[in-house]
């Protein structure tokens, strides 16, 4: 697809904040985001540990997050695992409102080499880190989420991180190739993308602020 365009390398694309429908119906979402003082771990280790109580996923940004659950805890738990494998290839059942009212979200963590991603790139100074999903919405059309790819890349800069988020949506994932699963007839209206990338803004404005301080307060509370 034209717009999976994945940005691991240096510099910055022509788009970094924005959102659109693309020629196929499908909408797309890219946002900026500096983030003073967070670190690479701090933010693998957030992915991690916020889906083990739903008032972490509240903390994040309480006007619009209302749960955010793990549904494979006793690994997010395992003491033999790394912070990012304790959230790979889980499931997070989510109940969040991106602009159109709460509704129900199940996002499913994935590892990145599972999205097509070549992994010899990951953790260089390009990117240090990147966060994977496929969403998928259950509320009623036309206001459910449609099922949609999300990517957290994080890279370091001076005084902490950038993260650079990209969402493709009506679009997903099947044995490492993306599928498009909007159909053809169909064409996502622009509220969609608008309402996303303006709760993303929030949501990871509020997350720079907090985190820091969360990390050093509950680094290593995982329960």
């Amino acid at each position: 697809m034209a717009c999976f365009i994945l940005p691991v390398t240096p510099g910055y694309l022509d788009v970094e904040v924005g959102y659109c429908i693309m020629e196929d119906g499908t909408g797309f979402v890219a946002n900026l985001t500096k983030m003073p003082g967070v670190t690479v771990e701090m933010f693998d280790w957030w992915f991690a540990w916020h889906g083990l109580d739903n008032l972490r996923y509240t903390i994040w940004n309480p006007e619009d997050h209302y749960k955010a659950e793990s549904m494979q805890k006793k690994r997010t738990l395992d003491s033999d695992l790394n912070l990012r494998e304790k959230y790979w290839d889980t499931s997070h059942e989510v109940v969040e409102d991106i602009g159109m009212g709460p509704e129900d979200i199940v996002i499913n963590f994935k590892y990145p080499g599972d999205l097509g991603f070549d992994m010899s790139r990951f953790g260089t100074k390009d990117c240090g880190t990147i966060i994977c999903a496929k969403g998928n919405g259950k509320g009623h059309p036309p206001f459910a989420s449609p099922d949609t790819i999300m990517c957290h890349f994080i890279r370091e800069i001076d005084g902490g991180v950038e993260l650079r988020t990209r969402f493709w949506m009506g679009w997903t994932v099947e044995d490492g190739k993306d599928v498009k699963a909007l159909p053809d007839w169909a064409r996502m209206p622009a509220m969609g993308p608008m309402t996303l990338l303006l709760h993303n803004i929030k949501e990871f404005t509020n997350l720079a602020v907090l985190l820091p301080k969360i990390y050093a307060e509950e680094k290593d509370n995982f329960y």
